[in-house]
């Protein structure tokens, strides 16, 4: 990312990972969020978009991101993103 010093690091980079998440590698259509909270679900409901079995991206803020991968309960999706906002947000 330009501008970010860390973005080429890679000798103290710890591996990506979520404490609760099983191993696997996963293949499913990428439906963009925005926030991945309950507004953002139910536009995405009346735009007669569905996250069921995708990979859901969202951008980090708005909420607690450990939540995010679990709302909607009734839709499971494959996989979730969590992407930053330039100048936004220090991660």
């Amino acid at each position: 990312m330009p501008g970010d010093t860390t973005s080429d690091q890679t000798t103290e980079q710890l591996p990506t990972y979520n404490a609760y998440s099983i191993d696997g590698e996963v293949t499913a259509p990428l439906v963009y969020v925005n926030y991945g909270n309950r507004e953002d679900y139910e536009q995405l409901d009346r735009l007669g978009i569905s996250v069921k079995g995708a990979i859901v991206i969202a951008r980090y803020g708005e909420g607690w991101r450990g939540i995010k991968p679990r709302w909607p309960p009734s839709m499971r999706r494959s996989g979730a993103l969590f992407i930053p906002i330039p100048g936004r947000w220090l991660l």
